[in-house]
């Protein structure tokens, strides 16, 4: 009995190491298969994210664009497409504003052009190249350089091939007075329209506008007096009107015409020997005697100087696009714009191409919008009900299957608690809701409930099976690892072999060149040996074997020897031994 013991000992010993192995195999294959699935699933998680995030960013950038080329449509002629006429040039402007501006900010300057007038489409290119230029150059907004020339070139009754001119005068007024492009931009609209009605030129206007900035509070403050002084001409006093016949000219806005504002002021200034009190009256605005003053005054000498430096300024804003143009931020600007052209661009395909898409999707919703608001109150509450159920029997399911991965009592017991509360819960909803309907949806929950129990038992009879699958999916997943891994091996191998190949061939032709220096007596150079890079090589991995289902498991061998009609009808005093024996050989056996 002893050594029958010791033999069902061995026997327990056995079967006991045989599980721990299978489930120390089983974890492993788990394990490994689980690190793979991870790393790929991560991957895909991230790379399908960065994809979808990345096309809706440029889905979303074209839509905008799209928008800013349709209100450029508006100003056009019937059957003309704005993004057939100016895709390509915007695109340019973009590049070329570098880090001052994108496409929706070109568009914005191009309508703008548009609706001041310049309609022609190889008109508004060049108007819009010079502003682009001048605002890179001026460090200023393209929108309010462009409102400054648009208003400078009707003012003054100019073309738009002066766009040159009105650009550099700009860049002219900025180098002559204390002034940045932007402020002058913004502020030279107000007295634009008054110098050109005046008849005074832009280069007299902006150069007494640098002038006034060094006296007065800045540019604004200029504009507002500069304009108060040149309307005080357009509309004289009678003081002024006085004066002005008295000096030999028909009307003080003829004056201005003949000789200039500047001029007009000196001449009146002598008539009236200087005397303050009858400028005031020649002038009684006094915004007008902010600028008037300094005119006649001290400021005299330097407002001749800068009309002296706008009226040479050509060229003047292209130089400092230029110097601007230098730099490390302009640089990046324009490889970041050329980086959002493209961006547009792809957003344009993905927006054109998934078109049919949204608007089937739009037509899907609008129905399902219209068949929801068009049901009755109680089938509404019932939809609501059954889709709550759904998603309770999902959450169920979800429970079960970590129920039977964790084999746990507690768990089992969780879930049936949860189905417990959660039918009641359900039922009581479907009752009150819509009141016959409840035992249908409950009868259903119990079916779907039963149909997880029947698929767990599945799960459990046919582990074996499921342990065979990812054992042969860590297999396949550590293969597919493998194979990359060889190909990014070879490929290295490769480029090594390149390398070492080319520093090779270039120390035989420098041991050529040494051969050729030996020959001269007295000189020997030792020449220079084969460079080998072979330890930087990789090593080819051997791909896994495919595991094999077994026929039939240990424990149904085990099971199907008869060890009881084996050891029956040996003598009772020996049956002990018998046992033992034959149980030491199904061990051995399996």
């Amino acid at each position: 009995m002893v050594l029958g013991a010791l033999g069902a000992g061995a026997l327990g010993g056995a079967g006991i190491n045989i599980i721990i192995r299978a489930v120390d195999k089983f974890s492993g294959v788990f394990a490994l298969v689980n690190k793979r699935l991870l790393l790929m699933g991560t991957i895909s998680v991230v790379a399908g994210a960065l994809i979808v995030s990345g096309f809706v960013k440029a889905g979303k950038a074209a839509a905008e664009v799209e928008t800013e080329y349709a209100k450029v449509n508006t100003l056009l002629e019937k059957g003309q497409d704005a993004q057939k006429l100016y895709g390509k040039f915007i695109q340019e402007t973009n590049v070329l504003m570098g880090n001052q501006g994108d496409q929706i900010s070109a568009l914005s300057g191009l309508y703008q052009v548009i609706s001041a007038g310049i309609t022609d489409t190889a008109e508004a290119q060049l108007f819009m190249n010079k502003a682009t230029i001048a605002a890179v150059g001026g460090s200023a907004e393209l929108s309010d350089v462009i409102l400054a020339g648009t208003k400078a070139i009707t003012a003054f009754g100019l073309d738009v091939s002066d766009t040159d001119r009105v650009m550099d005068v700009f860049a002219g007024t900025v180098k002559a007075g204390q002034t940045t492009m932007g402020e002058l931009a913004q502020a030279f609209p107000t007295v634009a329209g008054m110098a050109g009605q005046a008849g005074m030129t832009i280069e007299e206007t902006l150069g007494t506008f640098a002038g006034l900035t060094k006296v007065l509070a800045g540019s604004e403050e200029t504009a507002t007096s500069l304009s108060a002084v040149i309307r005080g001409f357009i509309k004289p006093t009678t003081d002024m009107s006085d004066a002005v016949k008295a000096l030999g000219f028909e009307s003080a806005s003829v004056m201005v015409k003949e000789i200039g504002l500047n001029e007009s002021l000196k001449l009146l200034n002598k008539h009236v020997d200087g005397d303050t009190e009858a400028i005031g009256k020649l002038f009684p605005n006094v915004r007008a005697l902010k600028a008037v003053f300094p005119l006649l005054g001290l400021s005299a000498e330097d407002v001749a100087t800068s009309i002296d430096i706008v009226s040479n300024s050509a060229g003047l804003s292209q130089k400092q696009f230029e110097d601007m143009q230098n730099t490390v931020q302009y640089q990046w600007g324009v490889a970041m714009s050329e980086a959002r052209n493209m961006l547009i661009d792809i957003g344009r395909v993905v927006n054109k191409t998934l078109a049919p898409a949204i608007k089937f999707m739009g037509d899907v919703i609008k129905k399902v919008s219209k068949f929801w608001l068009d049901l009755s109150e109680p089938i509404k509450k019932t939809i609501i009900v059954i889709t709550a159920i759904t998603a309770g029997i999902l959450l169920l399911g979800g429970a079960l299957m970590i129920m039977i991965g964790l084999k746990s009592l507690i768990v089992w017991m969780l879930v049936a608690a949860t189905t417990a509360i959660w039918g009641a819960v359900t039922a009581s909803l479907a009752f009150v809701a819509a009141n016959i309907w409840w035992i249908v949806i409950v009868l259903a929950v119990i079916a779907v409930i039963g149909l997880l129990i029947a698929a767990g038992v599945w799960l459990v009879k046919n582990w074996d099976k499921i342990v065979f699958a990812a054992k042969t999916m860590g297999v396949i997943m550590k293969n597919v690892f493998i194979g990359i891994r060889n190909v990014v091996v070879s490929v290295w191998n490769f480029i090594v072999g390149f390398i070492e190949k080319a520093i090779n061939g270039i120390i035989k032709m420098i041991n050529l060149l040494i051969k050729g220096i030996n020959i001269i007596p007295g000189i020997n150079i030792g020449l220079i040996g084969k460079v080998s890079l072979g330890g930087l090589k990789g090593e080819m991995a051997e791909f896994g074997e495919l595991p094999t289902m077994p026929k039939e498991s240990k424990e149904d061998r085990i099971t199907n020897i008869n060890i009881e009609g084996d050891v029956l009808g040996t003598d009772p005093d020996n049956m002990a031994d018998a046992f033992a024996d034959k149980m030491d050989n199904v061990i051995r056996l399996n």
